[in-house]
């Protein structure tokens, strides 16, 4: 039993700092860094993963440089499909809840978003929203009224910044 809680003390405390803990291993995961953004995708697709870290990375360039905030390194999570985010995740609060194509926690610098062919946003759009709020995050942690931080997020979804 002992060793059980410091178990549990320590996947709450990497979690906290940030350390992605993968609760289930079967699914394989791929990584592509470059810049201030790594992504992931379980499905190892390197298109994907390119073309999404570039997008990442423009939106993270334009924004930061619109609000005057300082960069900071973040990471993409992409799952083939909600099913996917479940089997990675497990039945925690994210994976029940995650009806959004997208979602950011700013508290650990990490972006999720779905790129399923049966989603109609595209994922350059849903990864430009979810920089936004990340971004804004930075700019004003817990500060910003959700209505005006998607609102901003929803703009920048829809027109280049720059």
């Amino acid at each position: 039993m002992k060793h059980a809680l410091g178990t549990v003390a320590l996947l709450l405390a990497l979690g906290a700092i940030g350390v992605s803990i993968y609760w289930n291993s079967t699914l394989s995961w791929g990584s592509f860094t470059e810049g201030m953004v790594t992504v992931q995708h379980h499905a190892q697709d390197a298109r994907a993963m390119e073309r999404t870290q570039r997008v990442a990375q423009e939106a993270l360039d334009e924004l930061t440089g619109l609000f005057g905030v300082s960069p900071r390194p973040f990471k993409v999570e992409i799952f083939s499909s909600r099913e996917d985010a479940i089997t990675w995740r497990g039945s925690d609060g994210w994976a029940r809840h995650f009806e959004q194509v997208g979602q950011t926690s700013p508290s650990r610098s990490v972006i999720q978003v779905l790129d399923d062919p049966e989603v109609t946003e595209s994922l350059e759009d849903t990864v430009r929203h979810e920089v936004a709020h990340l971004v804004l995050a930075w700019l004003h942690p817990g500060k910003i009224p959700r209505w005006v931080d998607e609102g901003i997020a929803t703009w920048v979804r829809r027109v280049a910044v720059s």
